[in-house]
């Protein structure tokens, strides 16, 4: 039987592409939710809850924006952190780097300190009902194969520290002794495409190859076409799931893949994308032993500045757009489906997503 009765939530990342949405979802079924911001995001979360309040005044008046920075000793200032103390029963932690080529010392500070400090702050909650953790998909790291909720650490390794320190902070939950639960959502697809992850980066690159001339719209091979996956759901289904672990007493304890178990290949996905796009889809696949020798070999300094520079997607967002893990999101499944809630597949929202690029992206 799940825990619906009405809780107090700190939100962390509430200014987010997935813990804004968090923070209404919540409040609309009458949580009240203690949005942790960071210093330079607070004018723009208080413009976007007063323009909310005009609308349904009732949720809005249960947000309220409390200053914090993970990256910081004490993560929240003393008036906040008071607050919380006082009347929080439930932390969802979403806050996390957007830049996937964010710095090591960066990376670990926010990923790895910033949890650590807010499982302290946790253990001095009178009641705390749940700690759940938003992780992601990315830290399956390079592995190939299946990738299942309950694997962690399995020796692969990263193209990018951010997602390896996301897989340290998720050991420092596991490991807290607290009402844990772990949510590992794959990329997120925002209505509006705001989230700075890989299959932003592509559609952009994409439409940039669309305004050249005829003979030059092509995409001529499919980089790990037929290996390698583009997983991405849409934050709504995030939302909805994150609430639904959140309140379900058979998710204590757990890891979840909040993922597309039937997202497309590489090749499949261009294959729909780019005639969309009035661009000549690949006809050959880059098989992976000669993309990774391509990758690693001498020419991989000049290819990764290729890709960094000239065509603004950085190696770390390359790594984080496809992967070769099958991630395998049966635990998730048990608990969601009978809900009704399963992954949206691909094919229900690329197209919004591609004609939404097309108008603003360019």
């Amino acid at each position: 039987m799940s825990d619906s009765s009405p809780r107090t939530v700190l939100v962390t990342g509430a200014a987010g592409v997935l813990g804004w949405p968090l923070s209404l979802a919540l409040a609309r079924r009458g949580d009240a939710v203690l949005m942790m911001v960071r210093r330079n995001r607070r004018r723009n979360v208080r413009e976007r809850v007063d323009a909310f309040a005009a609308l349904e005044p009732d949720v809005a008046g249960r947000l309220r924006i409390l200053v914090g920075e993970l990256a910081e000793e004490g993560i929240l200032e003393a008036r906040a952190r008071k607050r919380v103390l006082e009347q929080a029963d439930t932390i969802i932690h979403c806050a996390a780097l957007s830049d996937p080529a964010a710095d090591r010392a960066l990376a670990y500070r926010t990923h790895v300190d910033g949890t650590v400090a807010l499982l302290a702050l946790a253990r001095e909650l009178v009641g705390l009902r749940r700690f759940v953790h938003v992780s992601c998909t990315s830290v399956a790291g390079q592995h190939r194969g299946l990738w299942t909720e309950d694997m962690l650490l399995e020796g692969q390794a990263f193209a990018s520290p951010a997602a390896e320190s996301r897989l340290v902070a998720e050991r420092r939950v596991r490991t807290s002794g607290l009402p844990f639960t772990i949510a590992r959502p794959s990329q997120l697809v925002a209505p509006d495409l705001a989230s700075p992850n890989g299959l932003t980066h592509l559609l952009r690159l994409l439409l940039r190859v669309a305004g050249l001339p005829a003979p030059l719209r092509r995409v001529p091979l499919a980089p790990l076409g037929r290996c390698a996956r583009v997983d991405a759901v849409p934050v709504a289904w995030v939302v909805d799931s994150l609430l639904a672990l959140m309140d379900s007493p058979q998710a204590e304890g757990g890891t979840f893949h909040l993922n597309d178990p039937h997202a497309p290949t590489v090749d499949e996905f261009l294959q729909r994308v780019c005639p969309a796009l009035g661009i000549a889809p690949p006809r050959a696949d880059l098989p992976r032993r000669a993309a990774s020798a391509l990758w690693s070999g001498p020419w991989a300094s000049p290819l990764r500045a290729l890709a960094d520079q000239a065509l603004n997607l950085p190696p770390e967002t390359i790594a984080q757009l496809a992967t070769c893990a099958r991630v395998d999101p049966t635990r998730a499944e048990r608990i969601l489906r009978p809900m009704g809630l399963r992954a949206p597949r691909f094919d229900t929202w690329i197209d919004d997503a591609v004609e939404y690029a097309r108008v603003h992206l360019v």
